[in-house]
């Protein structure tokens, strides 16, 4: 069965506590359902096997790639 937590990955502690703070301030997601991990920690748990949890990477994380923000109008597509 897999894992319903979120699993935030961030550099460092105080912005991983303050994305926690956000997400549970929306009343859509309950800290116990949230596991933040340090950059340092996402490098060791990632090498174990697979992770069967929804993960959100905030800033530059080691060995991942970012994702774009594309905006679409009527004419063109714009990515930025």
């Amino acid at each position: 069965m897999a894992d319903t937590k979120l699993i935030l990955v961030c550099k460092d502690k105080p912005t991983l506590d303050d994305v926690v703070k956000i997400l549970t301030a929306s009343g859509k997601i309950a800290e116990n359902e949230i596991e933040a991990w340090e950059e340092k920690t996402w490098d060791v748990k990632r090498k174990t096997g697979p992770i069967h949890s929804k993960m959100l990477f905030i800033g530059d994380i080691k060995d991942t790639t970012s994702l774009g923000c594309f905006i679409h109008d009527r004419h063109h597509v714009h990515q930025g």
